[in-house]
C-alpha cells in the first residue's frame, strides 16, 4: 500500500514539477499574446460571485475572439453558466456535503486530469477568499506556464506558487479587484447584462407562473428574499424582523403585493416566515422552491423593488438595475461590487466593532447571534422599501443608511494594475534587517501585459 502511495505521489508531482519553470524565469519574458491560447478560468464560488466574473470574460473574449476560453465551476452553477456566452467550454464540478472524501477526491482528481488533457497556456485563479487550496492544486496540475490569481501578503504557497500573484485587497468593492486582473492582461472595461438578460423571449418563465407574472404590477409589487447561503447565515436578518416588516407594509400600503423568493433547499425557512406574518392575508405569496434562475430574472424584472440579506440575488438585482434594498451586517456594503450599483438603491448597514467578519474568522464572534443584524431595526427598512417602491419622501434612519463615496478612487486605477506583486526595490546586497531604498519610479519594470 504505501509503495502504491508514493507512486501515486509521484505520478502528480512529476508532471507538475516539470511543467512549471521557476518562478523568477515567468517574470523576465514577456508573456505570448493570447490569440492564439487556450485560457482556463477557476472560480468555485456561488453565482453571485461568478455574476461579478461577466466583465472580465466578456472583456477577454471581445479582446481575444480566438482564444479558446474554460470556465471551471460548481455544479450548482450550470443555471447561470448557460447565459456566460463569453466561454467556449464550461466544466463543472459536483459538490455535495453528503459525499464521502474518497468520492471527493476521486471527483477532484478526474477533474484535474481532464483540465490537464485541455493544455491550458495560461490560467486565471480567480478564488478570493474560499476553494484556494482547491484552485491552487488543480492550477499546478494543469500545465498551465502562467498561472495568474489572488494572494495576501501571508499566503506564501500562492505568492510561491502563481506566476503572477495579484494582492487581495479585501476592503475594496469586488469590482474594483476584478478590475486589477483586467488591468494586467490590458484589456477594456465593458459593464454590459449578459445578452440573453435582455433579449426579448430570452428568458421564459415557469409555464405555471407564467401568466401570474404577466398580472404583476410593477410600481405595487415587492420582492423578498430572507435567505442567505450556507456560507454564513448569519447575514439573514430575523426571520421576526421579516415578518414584523412584511405585516406592516402589508397594512399601510392596501395595494402592495409582495412575493417571497428561495431555492428548494430554503423552502422550508421561507414557508416558516409566511407563515409568521401571513394572517389570512391573501396579498402574501411564497415561490421558494418553485422557479429557476430564469424564472427569478424574469420575476424580477416584474419587481418595483427587491429586499434582500447580502447572497447571490442581491449581486442579480444590481447587476439588473432593479431597485433593491440590501441589508448587511456581517459584511460590508463596500465590498459588494459598486459597478452595477443603481442610484435608487439603498444599503442598510449598522456598523458594530466586529463586523465585517465573514471569511475573516473561522467561527464569528456572535456564536450566531447576529446582533449587526438585528440592529436593523425594522421601521428603517420599512422606509427604504416605501422610499424605492412608491417614491414616498420619507425619511429613513441616517445612521441605518450607508451611503458609498466614490471620490477616493485612485488616481491611476484605470490604466495601471497596482495589485500586482513585484520583486522588492532594495538593493541586493543590503541586509534584510536594515531600512531599504526605494529606486526611482523609473527603475521599476513595467508590469507586463498580456497583448
Amino acid at each position: 500500500m504505501r509503495i502504491l502511495f508514493f507512486k501515486f505521489l509521484k505520478s502528480v508531482l512529476f508532471p507538475i514539477r516539470n511543467a512549471t519553470p521557476p518562478l523568477s524565469e515567468h517574470r523576465k519574458e514577456n508573456i505570448l499574446p493570447l490569440d492564439s491560447e487556450t485560457l482556463l478560468v477557476l472560480k468555485f464560488s456561488g453565482w453571485g460571485s461568478l455574476l461579478n466574473l461577466h466583465p472580465l470574460l466578456s472583456s477577454l473574449r471581445a479582446s481575444y475572439p480566438k482564444a479558446r476560453l474554460i470556465l471551471v465551476t460548481f455544479e450548482k452553477n450550470r443555471e447561470l453558466s448557460r447565459h456566460l456566452r463569453s466561454c467556449d467550454k464550461i466544466v463543472f464540478l459536483r459538490d455535495s456535503e453528503k459525499e464521502s472524501f474518497p468520492r471527493k477526491m476521486f471527483r477532484i482528481l478526474s477533474l484535474a486530469w481532464s483540465i490537464r488533457r485541455m493544455g491550458p497556456q495560461i490560467l486565471l485563479d480567480m478564488q478570493l477568499k474560499s476553494r484556494k487550496h482547491l484552485s491552487l492544486f488543480l492550477g499546478l496540475f494543469s500545465g498551465a506556464t502562467v498561472r495568474i490569481g489572488f494572494a495576501k501578503g501571508n499566503d506564501i504557497g500562492r505568492l510561491t506558487l502563481l506566476t503572477h500573484p495579484v494582492y487581495f485587497n479585501d476592503h475594496q468593492p469586488l469590482a474594483f479587484v476584478i478590475e486589477q486582473i483586467q488591468l494586467l492582461l490590458g484589456l477594456p472595461k465593458i459593464l454590459t447584462l449578459p445578452p440573453s438578460f435582455t433579449e426579448p423571449g430570452a428568458i421564459r418563465p415557469e409555464t405555471t407562473h407564467h401568466n401570474s407574472f404577466k398580472s404583476l404590477n410593477s410600481q405595487t409589487t415587492l420582492i423578498i428574499n430572507p435567505n442567505a447561503s450556507q456560507l454564513s447565515y448569519e447575514r439573514r436578518w430575523p426571520i421576526t424582523h421579516f415578518s414584523g416588516a412584511i405585516q406592516k407594509l402589508l397594512s399601510r400600503n392596501p395595494d402592495l403585493q409582495i412575493i417571497l423568493v428561495g431555492s428548494a433547499e430554503e423552502k422550508d425557512y421561507v414557508s416558516e416566515l409566511k407563515g409568521q406574518a401571513q394572517s389570512g392575508n391573501d396579498r402574501l405569496t411564497n415561490l421558494a422552491g418553485t422557479l429557476s434562475f430564469d424564472g427569478l430574472i424574469y420575476l424580477l424584472k416584474r419587481a418595483g423593488c427587491f429586499l434582500t440579506n447580502d447572497s447571490g440575488p442581491l449581486h442579480l438585482a444590481l447587476m439588473m438595475g432593479i431597485p433593491t434594498v440590501a441589508l448587511f451586517g456581517p459584511t460590508r456594503p463596500d465590498q459588494v461590487s459598486i459597478g452595477f450599483h443603481p442610484s435608487r438603491s439603498i444599503f442598510l448597514y449598522e456598523s458594530i466593532y466586529c463586523s465585517p467578519c465573514v471569511h475573516e474568522i473561522i467561527r464569528p464572534p456572535c456564536g450566531g447571534d447576529n446582533q449587526c443584524m438585528k440592529a436593523l431595526r425594522i421601521e428603517s427598512v420599512v422606509r427604504a422599501v416605501e422610499t424605492l417602491l412608491f417614491r414616498k419622501r420619507t425619511r429613513i434612519h441616517p445612521e441605518q443608511e450607508w451611503n458609498p463615496d466614490n471620490s477616493q478612487k485612485p488616481v491611476f486605477a484605470d490604466t495601471y494594475p497596482h495589485g500586482l506583486f513585484r520583486d522588492p526595490p532594495f538593493e541586493e546586497n543590503r541586509s534584510h534587517s536594515q531600512a531599504f531604498t526605494f529606486k526611482n519610479h523609473s527603475d521599476f519594470k513595467s508590469p507586463r501585459r498580456l497583448s
